[in-house]
């Protein structure tokens, strides 16, 4: 095999040494766009074809449960592929391809040509190109240059390189509408995965992104490109990976919705047709002004203003109440009448569908539902188990079409204030009561079960509880009742903020709990010293400080064998180094890891020398003594043994067997992979010579 043969590794080469490495892939070194992109090459092409009623549109036929679904036919080994079918040459297809390839160090995008000399510049042959990550970017355009249908694909090395990451494929149709998002799995094939808040991959912007996002514009529509305004996006749009939803106005005059993601250092932009949220909704000035007296004088709170059929509204409630109130500036008065949230008949059959969904699979409680403006599209407020509220835009045809937070509907905060009404497991009663029929669903029997006493979730459930206390313990003060009708509550803000662990704020609980059951206390005194507690609680909490760990340190912690179970068993005096090499990863503590690692590279060379009768542990642990002791006595079916251990001495970062003064948190990463990925293979060497 000649060395270009050997640089020039295949996806599917790439794919057995990612799997040989047990998944675990190297921490990107360069990133690269590949942008593969269809044009519509003639105005009476099929793209033309795509309004509305045509039996031929492409968009017709990725509605749920089509078999002609042009993104079930798009999945990985499926032969019979829309894209495959779009490529020149196909007599049925009129669209024009291309491909380009974007790096951070060149100023314009490579060809397919071009590639293999950027990859020789940067040292990525071979294995090493497993460092290369790839976003894969396929996407079908309609005549106006927007996205009809696209793909984003996380791959490493090459364009059918291994799938990687968490989404590692997410598909979808225009404007981030019918998202799907797929994982890969164990044997290497793709799975997919519901969609929510859970799954949004992880955003690490920087000032540079958010400098770096008008330069992107420009790169992509040129230099007269100019943004009009920018937004955050939606749940939908954050699936897909995009961290702005800007709107531009081109050379030509025209304006078009974008959205922005980041791959790595580099940026991409998807134009199509996403929602541009106006300003605010406002009152003309005289409306204002009477809906303000008309709060004053009722002692109404404020709300959301709403577009409903027959104009704006706001939607008020009396103070500490739970009776909302619809506002409704008409010519020279404003009417205040009752208003019942989700009234009778305000949605379609099909919206009332998805609704039944929403609360079925989504375990959302849907709240509130009104017409947008004169359309026949919905708006639905709805909330989840944790007290997130959600705003939905809902088409006529019940397609969900965008979500986003909401933090000023009425109905979504008397949600949230029932479910913060003591813990949450104590309120299902009350909901249930309240709301029968929606909540028995949401909050299930799950939710009852006591949290870890050390978790985050106790203890928020404890604060919860600390306030409900506080707040009955102050009714029954200020209500002038006898002192001991407040021993139950302070009984239960003793215990609640012992789980707190708020030791100052427990003490004083106890004298006030001593002094109301020995009757040294009046009704004043008491409300009073309540009063004091609550105020100095967040002092006092604010001194408690909390190590959060992403779900990949997590599972550092959590993992009983890091390494596999055959290295468990074949080198069990390894067991302390591995365990701490993971805890140190962890906690963020990189040079203690690559501590940990070195002294179980040694245990496992230790093994190899003794199954070899050689022995490896040469003056000054030189890496070089060490491989060619290995390359003279190793046979030749044991290279993968040898790789392996060579790519430990890549991370090692020096000429001995010995950890560096200093590792980042990445290096570390990497060599903790290597390192597990050699005593692996080591353990399958030496299992297979003590077979019989």
């Amino acid at each position: 095999m000649s060395t270009a043969e050997r640089d020039d590794w295949t996806g599917a080469q790439l794919a057995a040494h990612l799997a040989a490495l047990q998944g675990m892939a190297p921490e990107p070194a360069e990133h690269v766009i590949v942008r593969c992109t269809l044009r519509p090459g003639d105005p009476e092409t099929r793209l033309g074809k795509t309004r509305p009623g045509n039996p031929d549109t492409a968009l017709e036929a990725t509605q749920p449960g089509n078999p002609e679904t042009r993104l079930e036919a798009t999945r990985p080994g499926n032969s019979e592929t829309a894209l495959e079918a779009t490529r020149p040459g196909n007599p049925a297809a009129q669209f024009e391809e291309t491909q380009l390839y974007y790096v951070a160090d060149e100023p314009v995008p490579l060809s397919q040509a071009a590639l293999p000399a950027w990859l020789a510049r940067h040292h990525l042959r071979g294995a090493d190109r497993l460092a290369l990550a790839m976003l894969v970017v396929r996407e079908t355009l309609d005549q106006a240059g927007l996205i009809r249908e696209c793909s984003l694909e996380r791959r490493r090395g090459a364009l059918d390189g291994p799938l990687v990451g968490d989404p590692a494929r997410v598909e979808f149709i225009g404007p981030a509408r019918m998202v799907r998002l797929y994982r890969v799995r164990r044997d290497g094939r793709l799975a997919e995965v519901v969609g929510s808040a859970d799954t949004l991959p992880q955003r690490h912007l920087t000032a540079d992104h958010f400098a770096g996002e008008q330069c992107a514009l420009q790169a992509q529509f040129g230099r007269e490109t100019r943004m009009l305004d920018a937004r955050e996006p939606l749940l939908f749009e954050a699936m897909v990976g995009l961290d702005s939803i800007l709107h531009v106005r081109l050379a030509d005059g025209r304006e078009i919705g974008c959205g922005i993601g980041w791959h790595g250092p580099l940026p991409f932009v998807l134009a199509a047709d996403f929602p541009r949220f106006s300003a605010p909704l406002l009152l003309a000035p005289e409306h204002e002004a009477a809906v303000q007296e008309v709060l004053a004088r009722d002692n109404l709170v404020r709300h959301e203003t709403r577009l409903v059929q027959g104009g704006l509204v706001v939607i008020a409630r009396h103070r500490g109440g739970t009776d909302l109130f619809l506002l409704r500036a008409d010519v020279g008065a404003v009417t205040a009448v009752p208003y019942q949230p989700r009234p009778a008949g305000i949605a379609s059959g099909d919206q009332y569908r998805w609704m039944r969904y929403a609360e079925k699979f989504e375990r959302l409680a849907v709240l509130d539902a009104w017409r947008d403006g004169d359309s026949a599209d919905l708006l639905v407020i709805t909330g989840d188990e944790s007290g997130e509220i959600w705003r939905h835009h809902i088409d006529a045809d019940g397609v969900e079409t965008w979500r986003k937070p909401d933090e000023v509907a009425a109905a979504g905060l008397l949600y949230r204030e029932q479910l913060s009404r003591g813990t949450l497991a104590a309120s299902d009663a009350a909901t249930a009561e309240s709301n029968p029929g929606t909540r028995d669903d949401l909050l299930n029997h799950d939710l009852a079960e006591p949290a870890p006493a050390h978790s985050l979730l106790a203890k928020t459930e404890a604060y919860v509880a600390v306030l409900a206390a506080l707040h009955r313990a102050q009714e029954s003060a200020y209500s002038e009742a006898p002192p001991t009708d407040a021993l139950p509550h302070l009984q239960a803000l003793l215990a609640a903020l012992d789980t707190l662990e708020a030791e100052h704020a427990a003490i004083e609980a106890r004298l006030l709990l001593a002094q109301v059951e020995y009757h040294r206390i009046g009704p004043a005194r008491l409300a009073a010293a309540l009063v004091r507690l609550e105020a100095r609680l967040p002092d006092e909490l604010a001194e408690t400080r909390l190590v959060s760990l992403t779900p990949a340190q997590w599972r550092y912690l959590v993992n009983p064998a890091p390494f596999g179970v055959a290295v468990e068993h074949a080198f069990p005096e390894t067991a302390y180094d591995i365990e701490e090499a993971a805890l140190c990863l962890a906690y963020r503590r990189p040079s203690a890891a690559a501590f940990h690692c070195m002294r179980i590279v040694q245990a496992g060379l230790a093994a190899l020398g003794a199954s070899l009768h050689t022995p490896l542990q040469v003056e000054e642990r030189q890496w070089a003594q060490i491989l060619t002791l290995l390359r003279s006595t190793t046979p030749p079916e044991q290279a993968p043994l040898l790789a392996a251990l060579e790519q430990v001495r890549r991370c090692c970062r020096g000429a001995r067997l010995v950890p560096a003064d200093k590792y980042t948190e990445a290096e570390a990463q990497r060599l903790f992979r290597t390192v597990g990925a050699f005593m692996a293979e080591l353990a399958a060497v030496l299992g297979r010579r003590s077979a019989p």
